[in-house]
């Protein structure tokens, strides 16, 4: 309400003293490259982005699927069944590790 007397809530904005303040947490977090939280950063990014690799071949899959079905290929057909099941079993393993971490 004007005249109330309080200041109002100005939004945060993207200015220098947010860079400046950004860098100075960068710093604290990760201190140098070989440390350990810069490690573990980097083997968690890694294990979400194979994950995120895995269920797109997964989402691959069933157009597969309809390619050898259609032309009635019987070893193809094996061929993609051994390759979906392996990657529905990478996918169920790396799902758990990022439950893990």
């Amino acid at each position: 309400m004007p005249g109330s007397g309080r200041q109002e809530c100005s939004r945060p904005k993207l200015d220098l003293l947010f860079v400046r303040r950004f860098c100075r947490i960068q710093a604290v977090l990760f201190p140098s490259w070989s440390s350990q939280s810069v490690l573990m950063f980097a083997t968690l990014l890694f294990v979400a982005l194979l994950e995120q690799l895995v269920v797109y071949q997964v989402g691959i899959v069933p157009s597969q699927y309809f390619k050898i079905l259609g032309e009635k290929d019987l070893v193809g057909f094996r061929n993609i069944t051994v390759v979906a099941i392996c990657l529905i079993v990478a996918n169920s393993v790396v799902s758990n590790v990022v439950s893990i971490q």
